[in-house]
């Protein structure tokens, strides 16, 4: 029995010594994080606790913004129409706009019903 207890807090103590990560990477936050609850910055690749995960929050903010900026570019490039493209979208456009014009309703205003009040 005692084995088995003393195999049981082996165990345990390793387990405890997987799921320990350690203290949030911001100074003074004293967050202790295991392998469920910390945040690897994909800029510092220093690990936070849920509260300073955000780039901006511990100093990468630049970092990101550059990631982001680029991100952008790199869809703005590869998103560019050619010209059969194009036009096929301004007719459909065109289509959509006159199928809802057509669908209107003009509403009545005073001036036309006194002119059909004065020519009858």
């Amino acid at each position: 029995d005692e084995r088995d207890g003393q195999n049981f807090d082996d165990e345990l103590a390793e387990v405890r010594a997987v799921l320990r990560v350690g203290k949030c990477g911001i100074k003074g936050c004293d967050v202790r994080m295991n392998e469920f609850t910390k945040f690897i910055c994909k800029y510092c690749n220093k690990q936070f606790c849920a509260k300073h995960m955000n780039p901006t929050l511990h100093g990468c903010s630049k970092e990101a913004q550059r990631a982001s900026l680029s991100n952008m570019r790199t869809r703005r490039v590869g998103g560019s129409l050619n010209e059969s493209a194009r036009n096929r979208l301004k007719y459909k456009l065109s289509k959509s706009i006159e199928e809802k014009t057509s669908k209107r309703t003009r509403k009545k205003t005073k001036n036309n019903n006194d002119k059909k009040e004065s020519s009858s």
